[in-house]
């Protein structure tokens, strides 16, 4: 070799000599607890450990720091027995004289599991002590660097999220600091922000304690916790004990909570029938980091991916403080409660980096500043869709996206429930006024377009006023109407235990909102949620108006009695008269044998003539007076008897035609279901099949209702209809024979529409609820109860069911005279007596030309002013010895016989 190949030799390896010495290795403290040493990694040893190393390793590679510069973990498990949980202190002294002192560090990475009784408050304690100190639990109010979102902010979106879903009470889950100090805050704001909170501190049988939540019938459950470790044993335990399933809303605070990711929990467990889940991610950009765990980077736990970061984030502090200081290297510090404080203090506050965390940045308290954390809402596959941000600086967030922030003024932006449209909240409807009509189309067909495409009715105006409310409220609420064209809002079927109609568009997220004349049922809250009712309506009946021909007898005045009375009574004035003429015939002391004796003149003798008898039968049976009584005291007998004979049967008749006089209104006195059953054969009533009222009638366990229901197949053989319409031009067309139990608010519709022959009575027996459906779990059931009910507070709701019921119907307002004339008796009732009458009028016109007719044929027996009869009176005779006695066989003064007529009274 020759000697310039030798200088070259001597050049390389003093350069590289150079090269080694120049190489630094920046020692970093990092400290492990119970847990985060307990976790291992799938190709063996601790997952922290080869968490940091991997930083390490990438920081390296990408030479973060500098040229053959290192960040090098120095890593600190202290055994089972040098743990300390019953003294922050003592866990202090054991981390500074075992990991810190006498070593040359350039910062200590703290978790969250080095002190049981910590509270999650150890890397305060610390970071006070050493700097710089990153802790990976709250560490509030401390000179640590923090990790985690400070507890105020925290704090803050929790609330801003809880008011925007409106949740009026809930449940707070907590473990212990920093999440009891969490709950503990949120309950001093509970009652400015008029929640009704229950803290709930987990316990160590967590089925039992969900066992117990369900009791509280509570559907909205937030979760916080302090140690990620509790996440998913409380996930589990809640999904087991139906507690994270329909129905239930829950938030879980810890911002990247472990578990919740859509390809582990979600496809396996809540899939379906999951309930409502809102989380919360960091938002970050897509950047590649090394690292040996197999398991993806996004679903590391919050720590562990804080961790990563810690790492990063002292790296670049190192290359900006060699960057800011002619290349020169930061002081370390190596001992605890060193009055000098790390050069890297200053360098930390002017960094900015992204990270597994996020947007990394700090304060001058070391808090966490310039991060968005990303909220996602939605149940089974769509749990996965954003529904909202929160940036801790909107300055931050518009400089770095270049963007205008859309809600000045309030760090929290969240979207309304889109699950099945991304433009606006879908909401189905079904064609039923004044609910909802479309104006100008045919009902039954297919119709999709926003709310002022053509709708009308209560739907629309409460829809508007709902919008109302929320945009007040700084919520977008666009929305759009979709008709449902088979007019369904939803049954069971028995056999499968399958919803159609809206409900099932519900069930299968093809619809946010379901809104018209749908009922609150126990049955249909188990598949689907409800908001509070915007509406309460009593099932009554529908029936003909009594005022408007409701008669299908006009002769109904003779219903009292039935026709074989008639016909006896017929047959008693007939044996009667005939009797009562043979006596007044034959009997000695009556009129006509005092005429033969010449003891009175020929009219008092034909006063009980065979036609005689019969009138004066019938005007007693009239309660009409007469000329002359019987004379005998058999005729004064038969008399007596027949009086009270008709005395008795005019008065059973008196009392029993009212009932028939008043049949047609025998609905309106219907106070109660069981009422109904005091019809009998009168009125036919049934319901609309599937209808709310169908349901009621044939679930309710109680006696009297099962025996209406019965008795609706007895009566008719077919008493229900497939529609209410159907069943309202039954009504019309029955002539009172056939009335429609179903829902006031529906029927109230149809009665006050022309024309008005239609009413609705009935007390109240039941009282049914309407409301907004959505899916179980929605956010979108507290939002909108809290619009319906300070609608309501506000008078809206009133003005609104005034508006469609009464102020546009032309039947709506009836007058005194004609609201009092359906409870009396009026013309139309009177109608069979008027008829009667008609024919009495009839035949005395008849009768009265034939006796007109009958003068002129034969004019001479109509001469003297009255017909005399054929027979010659009797001659004069002297007076018989029998005849001086009086009428009762008394003697008496012989009298002249002065042709005149004595009148006898009874």
């Amino acid at each position: 070799m020759g000697r310039e190949h030798v200088h070259l030799l001597y050049i390389f390896l003093l350069c590289y000599q150079l090269q080694t010495i120049g190489a630094y290795n920046y020692q970093v403290g990092i400290l492990y607890g119970e847990n985060t040493q307990a976790l291992e990694a799938s190709t063996g040893g601790s997952l922290y450990k080869k968490l940091y190393n991997d930083a390490a390793q990438f920081i390296a590679e990408d030479n973060l720091i500098g040229d053959s510069d290192e960040l090098r973990p120095s890593h600190y498990s202290p055994p089972d027995s040098q743990f300390v949980r019953n003294s922050h202190f003592e866990t202090i002294r054991a981390v500074c004289n075992n990991m810190i002192n006498g070593k040359d560090l350039y910062g200590i990475i703290i978790p969250d599991d080095m002190c049981d009784i910590c509270g999650g408050g150890i890397g305060a304690l610390i970071g006070d002590v050493y700097t710089p100190t990153f802790a990976l639990d709250q560490a509030g109010g401390s000179n640590a660097f923090k990790m985690m979102p400070v507890e105020d902010d925290i704090l803050e979106m929790l609330v801003g999220v809880i008011n925007h879903f409106h949740w009026t009470d809930f449940i707070f889950l907590y473990d212990d600091d920093p999440a009891f100090s969490i709950m503990s805050a949120m309950l001093e704001l509970s009652k400015d922000n008029g929640w009704q909170m229950i803290g709930y501190g987990l316990e160590d049988d967590l089925e039992a304690m969900f066992e117990d939540l369900k009791l509280k019938k509570v559907k909205n459950i937030l979760f916080y916790c302090g140690f990620e470790e509790n996440i998913i044993p409380v996930r589990d335990a809640a999904f087991k004990t139906g507690v994270m399933r329909d129905t239930y809303h829950w938030i879980f605070g810890n911002v990247g909570a472990p578990g919740l990711g859509q390809e582990d929990f979600l496809q396996t467990k809540l899939r379906q029938d999951g309930a409502f889940i809102t989380r919360f991610k960091p938002e970050n950009t897509a950047i590649q980091f090394s690292t040996t765990n197999p398991i993806p980077v996004s679903k590391w736990p919050y720590r562990e991916k804080a961790a990563y970061d810690a790492m990063l984030t002292l790296a670049e502090a190192i290359k900006h403080h060699q960057d800011t200081n002619n290349g020169d290297r930061p002081e370390s510090i190596p001992t605890c409660g060193s009055s000098k404080r790390s050069e890297l203090i200053k360098d930390l506050t002017e960094i900015n980096l992204e990270g597994l965390t996020g947007h990394l940045a700090f304060n001058a308290q070391g808090d966490r500043i310039n991060y968005t954390i990303n909220i996602y809402s939605g149940k089974d596959r769509h749990n996965i869709l954003k529904a909202g941000q929160w940036t801790q600086s909107i300055e931050s967030w518009e400089k770095r996206t270049r963007q205008t922030w859309p809600k000045p003024g309030n760090r929290l932006n969240m979207q309304p429930l889109r699950q099945s449209d991304n433009e606006a909240i879908k909401i189905l409807c079904i064609e039923e006024p004044p609910f909802l009509f479309v104006r100008g189309r045919t009902r039954g067909t297919r119709q999709t377009g926003f709310q002022d495409f053509g709708y009308e009715g209560y739907i629309p105006e409460l829809l508007e006023a709902i919008k109302k409310v929320m945009e007040d409220d700084g919520m977008d609420f666009t929305y759009k109407l979709e008709l449902m064209s088979e007019g369904n809002y939803g049954r069971k079927d028995s056999v499968s235990g399958q919803w159609d109609g809206m409900i099932q568009e519900l069930i299968e997220d093809d619809a946010d909102v379901a809104a018209g004349a749908l009922t609150l049922t126990s049955q249909r809250e188990e598949a689907i949620d409800f908001t509070d009712h915007f509406m309460k309506s009593d099932i009554k009946i529908l029936i003909k108006h009594p005022n408007f021909g409701v008669q299908e007898y006009p002769f109904a005045p003779v219903f009292p009695f039935h026709v074989g009375v008639w016909f006896s009574n017929l047959a008693a004035l007939v044996v009667v008269t005939a009797l009562l003429w043979a006596m007044a015939r034959w009997n000695p002391y009556e009129w006509r044998q005092m005429y033969k004796r010449g003891e009175t003149g020929q009219e008092e003798g034909d006063t009980f003539c065979i036609r005689n008898v019969f009138w004066y039968l019938w005007s007693t049976m009239m309660l009409q007076s007469y000329t002359r009584s019987p004379r005998s005291h058999s005729g004064r007998l038969l008399s007596s008897f027949w009086f009270y004979f008709v005395l008795c049967m005019v008065f059973l008749y008196g009392l029993n035609l009212d009932p028939f006089l008043k049949v047609s209104k025998n609905v309106l006195f219907i106070r109660s279901m069981g009422d109904l059953l005091k019809l009998e054969q009168t009125v036919h009533y049934g319901v609309v099949r599937h209808s709310p009222t169908y349901d009621f009638f044939k679930h309710s366990k109680d006696e009297t209702l099962q025996t209406v229901w019965a008795q609706m197949a007895t009566l008719d053989r077919d008493p229900f209809v497939a529609r209410l319409r159907d069943g309202v031009r039954r009504v019309r067309r029955s002539n009172g024979r056939y009335a429609l139990i179903s829902e006031e608010k529906l029927l109230l519709w149809e009665a006050n529409s022309w024309p008005c022959k239609l009413y609705v009575t009935g007390g109240t027996s039941t009282r049914i609820k309407y409301a907004l459906a959505v899916p179980s779990g929605s956010p979108l059931r507290d939002q909108l109860t809290y619009a319906i009910r300070k609608l309501r507070a506000e008078g809206v709701l009133g003005k609104l069911e005034d508006k469609h019921w009464q102020g546009s119907q032309r039947c709506a307002n009836q007058t005194m005279w004609e609201d009092d004339s359906m409870y009396s008796l009026n013309s139309n009732d009177l109608m069979g007596l008027y008829y009667i009458m008609a024919i009495g009028l009839v035949l005395s016109l008849i009768i009265f030309i034939l006796d007109w007719v009958f003068s002129i044929v034969f004019p001479s027996e109509h001469k003297g002013g009255g017909r005399s009869f054929a027979r010659p009176p009797p001659a004069q005779q002297p007076r018989r010895n029998d005849m001086d006695m009086d009428d009762y066989g008394a003697a008496a003064p012989p009298q002249p016989d002065q042709g005149g007529s004595k009148t006898d009274w009874i």
